[in-house]
C-alpha cells in the first residue's frame, strides 16, 4: 500500500471537514505576489503561501502578467468567469498542481479554510509574543531552521543558543554576522538537533515528508511562519509537535501589502501570532 504524502492527507482532511460542517464559502480575493500568494474567503478568513521565487527572480518578476495568466487558466479550466464562482474545494485540489503558482494558490486556500476550522473549533490556541512558538530556549541546545526567518535567527542568537543550523537555498535570504550560525547544504544536521523549526514553505516545495523522516530524534519539530496556518492534525500524526502560525486580522490591508510586492515585515502588524501544541 502506497502511503499518502502529508499534503495529500491535509487536502483530504480539509475537504472532509468542509463537507461535514456543510460549509459554503465564496472566494473574495485571490492573488499572486512576489513574496506570497493570498486567498481571502468571503468571511475574511485568510490564507497565505510563500512564493517559489528566489530573491534574484523577484527582481525581474512581472506580477500582474503571472497573476492574470494563472487565474485566467484556473477560471478557464473550471469554465467560470469570476473567482467568486470558483468552488474552494476545486481550488485546494490545485495544491498538488505541477505549476508552482497554481500550487501556491491552492495551498493559500487550504490555509484560509484551515484558519476558519482552527478558530471555530476546540483547538487549544495559545499566544506568547515573547517566545518562539511558546518554547523556552536554553543556551546549551542546538537548533535548526529549514528556511530562513531572520527575526527568529536573531532572537536565537540573543539567547546564546549553542549552535544554529540553517538550510536555505536562497543565499540572499541568509542573514549575515550571526554568531554560531552554521549554513548547511544538506539535511545531515537533523540528527544533531534538539529543536527543528520548519517554515511553511516546506509544504509548498514538497520537502516536509523527507524532513520529518530524518528529524525523528528532535525533541521538538515545529512548523512555523505566516504560511503555516494549516489545521495541525495531519502534521501531528507525522511528527510535528507544534504549529506556530499567524492569524490575519486585517485581510484587506494584508492583500494590498502582498500585491504591492511586500512581505511579512510589513503585514505582520495586521496579524496575530499563535501556536498549537500536540496533546501529550
Amino acid at each position: 500500500m502506497i502511503s499518502l504524502k502529508i499534503l495529500d492527507n491535509l487536502i483530504n482532511e480539509v475537504i472532509s471537514r468542509y463537507n461535514k460542517n456543510n460549509l459554503d464559502f465564496k472566494i473574495k480575493e485571490l492573488a499572486i505576489g512576489s513574496h506570497f500568494s493570498i486567498c481571502i474567503l468571503h468571511n475574511d478568513y485568510t490564507g497565505l503561501c510563500h512564493s517559489p521565487l528566489t530573491t534574484s527572480q523577484i527582481n525581474t518578476f512581472n506580477r500582474k502578467r503571472i497573476n492574470d495568466k494563472t487565474i485566467f487558466e484556473i477560471l478557464e479550466k473550471h469554465k467560470i468567469d469570476n473567482i467568486r464562482d470558483l468552488n474552494p474545494l476545486d481550488l485546494i485540489k490545485l495544491a498538488n498542481s505541477k505549476k508552482e503558482f497554481e500550487k501556491g494558490l491552492g495551498i493559500s486556500c487550504i490555509n484560509a479554510i484551515s484558519q476558519y476550522l482552527l478558530f471555530k473549533n476546540d483547538y487549544k490556541i495559545q499566544s506568547d509574543e515573547n517566545k518562539i512558538a511558546g518554547i523556552e530556549f536554553v543556551p546549551r541546545i542546538s537548533v535548526g531552521l529549514i528556511g530562513a526567518i531572520t527575526p527568529i535567527i536573531r532572537k536565537l542568537e540573543k539567547m546564546n543558543v549553542n549552535r544554529i543550523f540553517l538550510k536555505e537555498n536562497d543565499i540572499y535570504k541568509i542573514p549575515k554576522n550571526i554568531n554560531n550560525l552554521i549554513i548547511t547544504k544538506n539535511l545531515d544536521f537533523l540528527e544533531e538537533l534538539d529543536i527543528l523549526l520548519i517554515t511553511g514553505s516546506s509544504v509548498a516545495n514538497d520537502s516536509i515528508d523527507r524532513i520529518l523522516k530524518l528529524s525523528k530524534s528532535c525533541k521538538e519539530n515545529v512548523l512555523i511562519g505566516p504560511t503555516a496556518g494549516f489545521i495541525p492534525d495531519p502534521f501531528f500524526k507525522e511528527g510535528i509537535t507544534r504549529i506556530a502560525g499567524m492569524r490575519i486580522i486585517d485581510s484587506d490591508k494584508t492583500f494590498n501589502v502582498i500585491i504591492n510586492g511586500k512581505g511579512t515585515r510589513v503585514f505582520k502588524k495586521y496579524g496575530q501570532k499563535y501556536f498549537i501544541i500536540q496533546a501529550s
